[in-house]
């Protein structure tokens, strides 16, 4: 193989995708209400934590793909509230 097919990728900061991710579901769903067990924002939270969790503390390997399904989470969740309004 020749060095431009061996090309490395370079690791993802983690800590910033969090950051931003965290930031962006927070100002999602800000106006959602109280999250009380067993309502929308009670599941979308518990859904985002095991996705937060997966990118910090999972195989690097599977990071893109949780990342693609946390942002695809709060697409979803914007799409749902400007359907409500």
């Amino acid at each position: 193989m020749s060095e431009t097919q061996q090309k490395q990728r370079s690791p993802i900061d983690t800590d910033r995708v969090v950051r931003h991710l965290s930031r962006n579901f927070s100002v999602i769903t800000k106006d959602l209400g109280r999250a009380v067990k067993g309502n929308a924002l009670y599941n979308y939270q518990i859904e985002f934590a095991y996705m937060i969790d997966e990118i910090q503390r999972g195989p690097e390997y599977l990071a893109p793909k949780v990342i693609a399904d946390a942002n695809e989470l709060i697409a979803t969740i914007q799409l749902e509230r400007e359907s409500n309004k």
